[in-house]
């Protein structure tokens, strides 16, 4: 008995473990972060964001319209149109982006768009390339924030991802929202 005892007080410690360093994480999640102040987008640099879209003609207008007023002036979109049968690339060159695109029915994905759109932009390159989903909406700073930083710091910089739900959606969509912002906003503050 002395041996299940001690091995259920084991497992308990260990299961401890987990959930002390979550609750540890949602405690400095609330200490008072100071913001880093960049320089200001230098007029000179050369900044793209870069789009992988595969039949995102339901969504591009929508962000096209949110981050076309925030990308400093001189800066490009480019979407590469990965394997697409709808007309993503249309909407894209409507919204004056810069296009490729790109078929291969073996190597399909995000990864393989990326990898097509980096190897394009080598041929001229960018001082600062922002990747950007094409279902993504951005704030008026968004773009200009991570560029600025990714150019001082010399280094990849990642914006904070959170999926809103849809108000309408229902319970399970709205725990799955809250869950998502829990992840990605407050674990990550602590």
């Amino acid at each position: 008995m002395i041996a299940i005892n001690t091995a259920l007080l084991l497992v308990a410690v260990l299961l401890c473990i987990p959930t002390a360093l979550l609750c540890l994480e949602v405690l400095l999640a609330l200490v008072p972060h100071r913001r880093k102040n960049f320089a200001p987008w230098p007029e000179q640099a050369r900044l793209v964001v870069l789009i992988p879209a595969h039949n995102e003609q339901a969504v591009l207008k929508a962000t096209m319209d949110t981050l076309l007023p925030t990308i400093p002036a001189g800066s490009r979109v480019l979407v590469v149109a990965d394997n697409c049968t709808d007309a993503t690339s249309t909407i894209a060159r409507q919204c004056s982006a810069e296009v490729i695109e790109r078929s291969d029915s073996q190597q399909r994905g995000k990864g393989f768009a990326l990898d097509f759109g980096i190897r394009h932009l080598a041929q001229g390159p960018p001082d600062v390339v922002v990747f950007l989903d094409a279902d993504c909406r951005v704030t008026p700073e968004t773009v200009r924030l991570l560029a600025a930083a990714a150019l001082a710091t010399q280094r990849p910089v990642q914006g904070l991802n959170l999926c809103d739900p849809d108000p309408a959606g229902g319970a399970l969509q709205l725990v799955s929202g809250f869950a998502f912002r829990f992840k990605n906003l407050v674990r990550t503050l602590g």
